[in-house]
């Protein structure tokens, strides 16, 4: 491009010599190094700026103080107790390119940290990105820059997308299943994410088809299905020739499938709501192995096997329904629904379970004071629950844990330049003591007071 440049500076350098040699009168005109140079540095940043316009970008800084107490209340009588204080900073940088028309890139940076900390890794070795037998690195994976795990960064989003001459795209890469609906009612924002927040809060790798059948629906109205291939891969953490294996020596899958349909609709501007949110996700997987080396100090992970290994396959399918209504009736508050069932088998240990959980929320933008939102949320989860919920920043596990009954409110002030406030408390019960999943520490009765400061820009 530099060199066309050139080319059109000394052009435009040339019929200007050339107009003033034709005007008998005046007096003869030259172009000096000088001016030669601003017009080109014009040139340059001319050039410089269309570039850019296929690129977008765009980030968040979130600082968060939290006051976290929790006290356990198992079955035997005896308690115990914890109270943290904890400071963290977060950050996600986004960059979207559109090629043209059918062809465009996603991606994401971050990290996430508590203060002065170097970095931890959530749910224990079970579930670690340690090497050997000591687990998989599933939760690393789909924790991506959240849970608090240090100031390393990663790709949290990395996808391309290609539209086809019908209403058909396909989706590859690391995809966005996380941040979805009504998470962005918290801090007053736009829809942030695809996935509702209850079905999946956590990032998966994967390819995805979607096809909008909007043509044929009214302007105000959307319907969508997309079907998710997101598999879990399994190979040798050193040698990536050499399938796992148990310890016994019995070799697993390489690939566990999971498949996920997601039907969204949508419905905006009418005299219900500004905008209504229908949707119904279902995902299937089968097969998938876990173990834990360590049976006798973890009892609750899993039960041996016919292999001797301290673990099964597993599987589960999931139907959950979202129902959210935004701006409603222009009184200024929405609210939302959802319900989770899941039904989970563990071949080895004979395990066989069904849950329900019922997430509801209800948010109130204040109309007194500009930018001002006010808001609650409850959970209630059944003692088998399970959510894929890996990329919170909270301390508090409000939204995955199993026999449990829970309430969260908080108020979100807009400050202006991007900058929010948030200020909140949060409450669990325990409904009873649950000993089928290790999970987080089912059992204990939490709370936890906490200021959130976002800024995006």
């Amino acid at each position: 491009m530099i060199k066309y440049s050139k080319i059109i500076i000394g052009c435009y350098a040339f019929i200007s010599l050339l107009a003033s040699s034709q005007v008998a009168t005046a007096e003869p005109q030259t172009v000096t190094l000088e001016q030669f140079n601003q017009l080109k540095a014009r040139m340059d940043e001319a050039e410089l700026r269309d570039s850019l316009k296929t690129f977008l970008w765009s980030g968040v800084l979130i600082n968060r103080y939290e006051s976290f107490y929790s006290k356990d209340v198992p079955p035997t009588g005896a308690t115990s107790s914890n109270y943290i204080n904890g400071w963290s900073t977060a950050m996600e940088l986004n960059v979207d390119s559109k090629l043209n028309q059918k062809v465009a890139f996603y991606g994401s940076i971050g990290m996430s940290k508590l203060w002065n900390n170097s970095g931890r890794i959530e749910g224990g070795p079970y579930w670690s990105n340690t090497a050997g037998n000591n687990g998989w690195g599933f939760s690393q994976s789909q924790t991506g820059s959240y849970g608090l795990g240090g100031p390393g960064a990663f790709i949290d989003r990395a996808y391309m997308s290609y539209k086809f001459d019908i209403p058909l795209t396909f989706s590859i890469g690391r995809l966005p299943t996380n941040g979805g609906p009504p998470i962005e009612q918290l801090d007053g924002l736009d829809q942030q994410g695809t996935y509702p927040r209850f079905s999946y809060n956590a990032i998966f790798d994967g390819m995805a088809l979607s096809y909008d059948f909007s043509g044929a629906l009214p302007s105000n109205q959307s319907l969508r299905l997309t079907a998710f291939y997101t598999p879990f891969v399994n190979i040798d953490n050193t040698t990536r020739t050499l399938q796992s294996q148990t310890p016994s020596g019995t070799k697993i899958n390489s690939t566990n499938d999971q498949f996920t349909l997601l039907l969204n609709y949508e419905l905006r501007n009418t005299a219900i709501a500004r905008k209504i949110i229908l949707d119904y996700f279902y995902y299937e997987y089968d097969n998938w192995f876990g173990y834990d080396p360590n049976p006798d100090a973890n009892p609750n992970v899993s039960s041996p096997n016919a292999d001797g290994a301290a673990g099964g396959y597993s599987g589960a399918k999931a139907n959950m329904f979202y129902a959210g209504f935004t701006g409603i009736a222009d009184t200024g508050i929405s609210a939302s629904f959802s319900t989770l069932s899941v039904a989970s088998t563990e071949q080895g240990a004979n395990f066989l379970a069904n849950s329900n959980a019922y997430f509801g929320t209800l948010s109130y933008e204040v109309a007194r004071v500009k930018n001002l939102w006010v808001g609650w949320e409850y959970i209630s989860t059944d003692p088998d629950f399970y959510l894929d919920e890996w990329t919170r920043l909270e301390l508090i596990p409000f939204y995955s844990l199993c026999a449990d009954r829970g309430f969260h409110l908080y108020a979100t002030k807009g400050l202006g330049n991007g900058m929010t406030l948030r200020v909140g408390y949060y409450q669990t019960v325990a409904a009873s003591y649950n000993t089928t999943f290790s999970g987080y520490s089912d059992g204990f009765n939490m709370s936890s007071s906490y200021a959130n400061f976002r800024f995006d820009f």
